[in-house]
């Protein structure tokens, strides 16, 4: 085989390795019961060390509520 002709090879299956990776897909999200764990902590929160304030926090959702 000449040395176009397996460069040529190569291109293609470069090209055809990245269209399977675009073409996968994405994973399933994590199950509900999982999700939900946490809920209890969302939302803002006054933070006190020795019963005087020291900060606040907020808590969200991030990564599709997962």
């Amino acid at each position: 085989m000449s040395r176009s002709c397996l460069h040529w090879l190569a291109v293609v299956g470069v090209l055809s390795s990245s269209l399977a990776q675009a073409q996968t897909p994405p994973p399933p999200g994590c199950p509900a019961e999982v999700r939900r764990q946490f809920d209890f902590w969302v939302g803002d929160w006054n933070v006190t060390v020795g019963g005087k304030p020291a900060g606040e926090n907020r808590i969200e959702r991030i990564l599709d509520g997962c």
